[in-house]
C-alpha cells in the first residue's frame, strides 16, 4: 500500500460525501479551483479547510493531515459507512412518507445522530 497525501484523503471525502468539485468546495467556503489545487497535490489546504471538513463531514483533523490510506476516519471514532448508508436511506423514505422531503445531507446527519446513539443496537428497518 503506497501512502496517500493530504489531497487525495480529501478527495476521498468528497466522493463518501457524493459531492462534485463545486458543490463540495461551496460547502467549505472554498473556490472549486482551491479545491482542485489540493486534490492534485498543487497546494496544501488551510488548517481552516481541515476545521470545516471536521465539522461538516465528522472527519479526523489527524487522519487528514498524516493519515496513509484514503479510507474517512470520523472524529468520534469508526464508522460503519454502509450502515450510515443505510439508515439515511430509511430517513430518507420516511420523511417522504410523512409529506417532508429533507436534503441529503439533513438526511445523513440524522443518520449520523442516530447511529451514535445506537451504535451497537440494532439497524432501523
Amino acid at each position: 500500500m503506497t501512502a496517500s497525501t493530504i489531497g487525495e484523503r480529501i478527495k476521498a471525502v468528497r466522493l463518501r460525501a457524493g459531492l462534485g468539485q463545486e458543490a463540495f468546495a461551496a460547502a467549505l467556503g472554498y473556490s472549486k479551483r482551491a479545491l482542485v489545487s489540493w486534490e492534485l497535490g498543487g497546494a496544501e489546504p488551510p488548517v481552516a479547510a481541515l476545521v470545516r471538513l471536521r465539522l461538516t463531514h465528522d472527519v479526523d483533523v489527524e487522519w487528514l493531515a498524516l493519515g496513509e490510506d484514503t479510507v474517512p476516519r470520523s472524529y468520534y471514532g469508526p464508522v460503519d459507512w454502509d450502515r450510515l448508508d443505510r439508515l439515511t436511506q430509511e430517513i430518507a423514505a420516511v420523511s417522504i412518507d410523512v409529506g417532508m422531503k429533507l436534503l441529503p445531507e439533513r438526511c445523513q446527519a440524522l443518520a449520523r445522530v442516530l447511529g451514535s446513539v445506537h451504535r451497537t443496537g440494532p439497524d432501523i428497518r
